[in-house]
C-alpha cells in the first residue's frame, strides 16, 4: 500500500484522504465548519431576538399612545356634554 494524503477542501471544509493514484479513499466532515456554523447560527438567534424587542418596544409605544388618545377623546366628549 502507497502514501496516503490528507486534503482540506477550501469550498465544503470536508477532509479527504486520498492515496498515491489520486484515488479518495475516506471523505469526513471538518469540524471547523460547524463551529463557524454554530456561531453564525448564535449570530442569527442574537439578530432575531433584537428585531423581536424592537418591535415589541414599537407595538407597546403604539398601544401608550393609542391610550392617551382615546383618554383625550373621552375628557374632550365629558367637557362638550358638560358645557351643552
Amino acid at each position: 500500500m502507497g502514501q496516503i494524503n490528507k486534503i482540506l477542501c477550501p469550498v465544503c471544509h470536508h477532509i479527504l484522504w486520498v492515496d498515491e493514484n489520486q484515488k479518495v479513499i475516506k471523505h469526513e466532515r471538518s469540524r471547523q465548519r460547524r463551529e463557524r456554523s454554530l456561531d453564525r447560527l448564535i449570530e442569527k438567534e442574537k439578530e432575531k431576538r433584537e428585531k423581536f424587542d424592537e418591535t415589541f418596544l414599537s407595538a407597546r409605544e403604539l398601544e401608550k399612545k393609542k391610550k392617551q388618545e382615546a383618554e383625550d377623546i373621552f375628557k374632550n366628549a365629558l367637557k362638550d356634554k358638560n358645557k351643552g
